[in-house]
């Protein structure tokens, strides 16, 4: 239409272009909602808006003031993004706000300045996202409590959330991560607390590979990943581990497309493909600006391969964050598995609360800050009285250090004293925000008592940080948790935190769901476990392959000089190389694991082992999954500067089909409280039988406490068909019941569909189902299973 009467009308669609672009802001944007504000760089606020039209209403609470009371406030917002709005204390004073609206990566933001009593001009900002479902909304600004640390949700709005916008690897976006991620938390429901838990749990039998920050951001990707890996394991051994290189670039694409909810996103829409296909080798990553900034260009890039393969590995976000009492994470990890956990967490971070002690007189004040046992700080400043607030600035030392570094503090006069302009103060108690080293700022509680002070100090901008609980133990009252520090940290990697020691360490605790993978029909039902001990992991190239074919590098001397990780364990799952059906199962000598060892010391083979993930078509229920495998014997020291093949022990022959065959075994309830069944068995040239004299398993399904693992499936009786191949079995309790049959070795051959075995259901139909199977074929070769149900212990080199 614009293009057909463009002759005739231009001058009109012009204008009509011209509104729009005048409106378009206005249109698109509603400003109501929470933002975090800072006026003056010290003072912060929830500046609670409402829109209606060109018209805005809404309210201010200090944050970082507990005594300051709510002030309404009043305005307007222009068709180009122009807000200004008037804060007014009756019969004190006059605060006009001007500022310019932006939205930018899906975040709003709103800068410009204020006039006081219209004396001078101070600055001001407030963001907040566009996205409604990461809105402060659930905290009021009335029922906000005062500042307590170092409970994050207490200075939750002192942060910036703009740190949700930088990249996974990044300091910032782990703070901003932590503080929403802890605001957002809510008590579990009742129902969900599991009253007689069992005395102790550890899902640790369950990791690999294991992460290793290196002092850099991404310790909440890094441990999706570590809950990813465990949670995947569970349902499937020797599940390839996933890339957190492949998390972080995902996630800094969907974050430059304004995607939201990026964790949900990523984990639940798109997956996480393999380390082994995208490595996290940070090496080539080079700093290229002072704002941490660096380029990935040189590393893996995502492809529409690698993204399909991150579609068979995902997880859903159970739920919203949750409050972390000791009842909440024992309960979720009971019934949901490893959970993510956030917070200051100083046992970690060493970010604690500090006291403080000290003097005033005369306007000047001196005091002390001390860490015992690792370092003192002594601070000294004068104090001033201006207009509206109380000022100190001065220098401050730090042991083992001769240099000073600045500090200041501000306390508005409304929680003092002594609000005489000019005057020395009588009293400098209060909660002053505090910055120093013009780098981090803290909260200073400070309380006199004549010329004595006493307080605290603590960090409200030091980061954040999360780990992977694994699992608790009531005989230490602690909570075994793994950092992403390597294995070197700490001993293991691991540590215990103590119960009572919860609140003052974690704001949040967030599960997980499953989301069902069958890796089976692909490529990836093929993989390896790959473990080997040296001085450091990151001095090891690994490839594996099959003699006759290229072998794959899934492991090259990662992260020597960036993001370096000095852990020593390399215990990995990786996927064997797209040819792994064509040379399968393994013959003798054929399938290896070529380990070269670049560094000093020696390197350890621990273990390798080929496995493959089978779906039993002709089973419907007992024995659907299994997987078999095959495991090197000879396990060598790899000395420096050589290389060694390590083969896998493979059978005496290949796979030879020589007869196909279809079982048909029906099992169904009947009106007498009884299940009733039958074994048939079809022939590929034709015909069929009923399968006399055989013995058929009855199983019983119970599930597992922990809903991320798969049903388990008990033996409760068995039968033997008759001369018509129908067998009989009566249930004695309710429950999910199953037939199957057994090859020779113990393998599930066929399995029935699932029967319920309630007093109401085995009334309800005596009508068996139709059922259709795949043709089974039977091989002469016997590989070693691994029941689903029973899976032996994982044991990497990092244990408690």
């Amino acid at each position: 239409m614009r293009y057909l009467f463009a002759s005739n009308l231009s001058k009109l669609f012009a204008l009509i272009l011209t509104m729009q672009a005048a409106c378009s802001l206005a249109c698109a944007q509603d400003v109501s909602g929470q933002w975090n504000m800072v006026a003056n760089t010290n003072y912060n606020f929830i500046l609670d808006l409402q829109q209606s039209g060109d018209q805005i209403t809404g309210t201010m609470t200090c944050t970082n003031i507990a005594s300051e009371p709510v002030d309404t406030i009043s305005g307007t917002i222009s068709p180009d993004g122009t807000v200004q709005f008037t804060r007014k204390r009756a019969g004190q004073w006059t605060q006009v706000y001007f500022g310019s609206l932006s939205d930018s990566s899906g975040f709003m933001t709103i800068t410009g300045s204020f006039d006081h009593n219209s004396q001078g001009q101070y600055p001001w900002s407030a963001s907040k996202t566009s996205n409604p479902e990461q809105l402060i909304s659930g905290i009021k600004a009335e029922t906000r409590q005062a500042y307590n640390p170092p409970n994050l949700s207490d200075y939750a709005a002192l942060a910036d959330l703009s740190g949700l916008n930088r990249q996974a690897i990044d300091k910032k976006y782990d703070a901003s991560l932590v503080i929403h991620d802890q605001m957002m938390a809510r008590p579990l429901d009742p129902g969900e607390i599991v009253l007689n838990p069992p005395s102790s749990l550890d899902y640790s039998q369950y990791v690999t590979m294991t992460g290793n920050q290196d002092g850099w951001g991404g310790c909440g990707g890094r441990s999706i990943i570590h809950i990813m890996n465990i949670i995947k394991e569970m349902e499937h051994p020797y599940t390839p581990d996933l890339s957190f290189w492949y998390l972080h670039a995902r996630q800094d694409e969907l974050i430059k497309n304004g995607v939201q909810e990026l964790t949900k996103t990523l984990v639940e829409n798109y997956g996480i493909c393999t380390e082994a296909s995208f490595p996290s080798d940070y090496d080539t990553a080079k700093l290229i600006d002072n704002l941490g900034d660096r380029d990935y260009s040189h590393m893996p890039q995502i492809t529409d391969a690698i993204n399909h393969e991150a579609g068979l590995y995902k997880l859903k976000k159970y739920g919203k964050s949750t409050e972390p009492t000791v009842a909440n994470i024992t309960s979720m990890l009971i019934k949901h598995g490893p959970l993510l956990a956030g917070g200051s967490i100083p046992l970690v971070t060493g970010n604690y609360v500090d006291h403080i002690s000290g003097t005033v007189s005369g306007g000047l004040v001196e005091f002390t800050r001390e860490r015992p046992g690792e370092w003192t700080q002594v601070y000294s400043g004068s104090i001033s009285n201006n207009i509206d607030n109380l000022y100190m600035e001065g220098t401050y030392t730090h042991s083992g250090s001769a240099d000073t570094f600045p500090w200041n503090a501000t306390l508005w006069k409304s929680t003092q004293s002594n609000p005489a302009q000019g005057s020395i103060p009588s009293d400098i108690s209060g909660n002053w925000a505090m910055k120093a080293n013009n780098a981090y700022d803290f909260s200073l509680d400070l309380v006199q008592q004549g010329s004595q002070l006493s307080g605290t100090m603590f960090c409200t901008n030091c980061e954040g940080h999360c780990v992977t609980i694994v699992g608790y133990d009531d005989g230490i009252q602690a909570f075994k948790c793994l950092n992403s520090y390597g294995d070197t940290w700490n001993g293991n990697g691991y540590f215990f935190l103590p119960y009572e020691k919860v609140a003052e360490n974690l704001g949040y605790v967030i599960s997980f769901e499953n989301l069902f993978s069958d890796r089976s029909s692909t490529q990836h039902a093929f993989s390896a476990r790959i473990n080997v001990t040296a001085q450091k992991r990151n001095q090891l190239i690994i490839k594996v392959g099959a003699e006759g074919h290229e072998a794959k590098t899934v492991w090259d001397t990662p992260c020597q000089v960036e993001c370096i990780d000095n852990s020593k364990t390399i215990c990995i799952d990786v996927p064997l190389p797209s040819y792994a059906s064509s040379v399968w199962p393994p013959a003798p000598n054929q399938w290896y694991v070529e380990i070269t060892n670049t560094g000093p010391g020696t390197a350890k083979v621990n273990e390798v082992t080929l496995a493959r993930l089978i779906n039993e078509t002709s089973c419907l229920s007992v024995g659907k999954f299994r997987t078999e495998t095959y495991a090197a014997q000879s396990l060598p020291t790899v000395t420096q500067g050589d290389t060694a093949k390590v083969y896998v022990t493979g059978e005496g022959m290949v796979a030879m089909p020589v007869l196909m065959e279809w079982f048909s075994l029906k099992f169904y309830p009947d009106q007498f409280n009884k299940f009733r069944g039958s074994l048939d068995v079809s022939y590929p040239l034709g015909g069929s039988a009923a399968v006399a004299d055989r013995e058929v398993k009855i199983y019983r399904k119970s599930q597992p406490s922990c809903l991320n693992m798969p049903p388990k499936w008990t033996t409760v009786g068995s039968v033997v068909t008759g001369s018509d191949g129908s067998f009989t079995f009566e249930p004695q309790e309710a429950g999910v019941y199953a037939a199957a049959i057994l090859d020779s070795i113990g393998n599930v051959e066929a399995s029935s569909s699932e029967a319920s075995g309630s007093e109401a259901s085995l009334k309800a139909s005596s009508i068996p189902p139709e059922l259709t199977y795949v043709p089974k074929e039977i091989s002469k070769v016997v590989v070693n299973p691994v029941d689903e149900m029973r899976r032996p212990t994982v044991s990497p080199e990092v244990k408690m």
